[in-house]
């Protein structure tokens, strides 16, 4: 939506109000961000109803809703590896699909070569950062994967 809605208006006030409208959490903030691109471009605001009438904004939905992001980072990046790709024919498509997939593969086997502890590195870095936040424990094993384990106060 947001690509295709910069491809028609450009300008500073849409890149600062545009995504943060998006994000808005209340009805107040998303409405205060859409009088500023209505007042600079009152067309525009008539564009996103045009085109885009799904909900777009974090606070149109319910507040029960568990999903916290406004983008679809895999589908986002496989349209953006593909992009070269779109308008051949089906069987071109697909096999250009699989060539990607096939590279990517390739490249994630490299990588896990590469790696001595069989964990990613930013996954160690995060686990040593939790760590550190860990209080000291007792752990008395009663049998194989059976344990009490008792939080010792400091």
């Amino acid at each position: 939506m947001y690509s295709k809605f910069m491809k028609h208006y450009q300008g500073d006030v849409f890149t600062d109000h545009l995504y943060p409208a998006a994000r808005s959490y209340t009805e107040g903030l998303f409405r205060w961000h859409m009088q500023k691109i209505a007042d600079f471009a009152p067309d525009a605001i008539d564009f996103l109803q045009q085109h885009h009438k799904l909900i777009w904004y974090r606070c149109g939905f319910s507040e029960l809703s568990k999903y916290d992001y406004l983008t679809n980072n895999i589908s986002e990046s496989f349209n953006a590896q593909i992009k070269k790709l779109k308008g051949l024919l089906l069987h071109e498509l697909v096999d250009g699909i699989r060539e990607l997939i096939m590279e990517k593969r390739y490249l994630r086997r490299q990588i896990s070569k590469d790696m001595q502890d069989g964990i990613l590195p930013n996954v160690i870095k995060d686990l040593n950062t939790i760590s550190k936040n860990l209080k000291v424990m007792k752990i008395a094993r009663s049998d194989e994967g059976i344990a009490e384990v008792t939080l010792i106060d400091d």
